[in-house]
């Protein structure tokens, strides 16, 4: 009996762990009816300016667009298949996570697009580990397009269960 409580109070504090982590004034808008729909990538209707807009509003602290994808991310002779996530400047702050090394996005590199990258840990490990090289000013391969580390991402400690390498542009 005491193994099955212990269990499920584990259970109960790593679930409000990842429900904390989320926030209590966080709020992530997605294109179509709800979450799960099925049709939600062909949808077009949320744009950058929408972001500026809901920036404008008094309420509000802090917004980042974001749009993910995957690709392949190589330096010399390491490689890993990456999840690929395009920020704005304010994207760290809103999901609560903290650079290890460098410096986040500024809205001038924002708004340039400039070819400007922040690795995740996995991803500094996987590409860096070996070597025991900084990345930062390292210059990368994102699938054929070159990128320049500016910041490496904290180890997660925020539970959100992801374990993939990630890069932010």
């Amino acid at each position: 009996m005491v193994t099955v409580v212990g269990l499920v109070e584990g259970a109960r504090e790593q679930t409000l762990r990842r429900i904390n982590f989320l926030g209590t004034n966080v709020i992530s808008i997605y294109p179509g009816k709800d979450f799960f729909d099925e049709f939600a990538g062909a949808i077009r209707t949320l744009v950058p300016a929408d972001a500026a807009a809901l920036a404008r509003q008094g309420y509000v602290d802090s917004v980042s667009p974001e749009l993910g994808t995957s690709a392949p991310l190589r330096y010399r002779n390491k490689a890993a298949n990456v999840d690929v996530i395009g920020v704005g400047e304010s994207y760290f702050l809103v999901r609560g996570l903290a650079l290890a090394a460098g410096r986040p996005f500024t809205a001038q590199q924002v708004a340039q697009a400039t070819t400007d990258a922040i690795i995740d840990d996995n991803a500094r490990r996987t590409l860096f580990a070996a070597t025991g090289q900084s990345p930062l000013g390292q210059i990368l391969l994102l699938n054929t397009m070159a990128v320049r580390v500016v910041g490496v991402a904290a180890a997660d400690t925020n539970v959100t269960g992801y374990r993939s390498d990630r890069i932010h542009i």
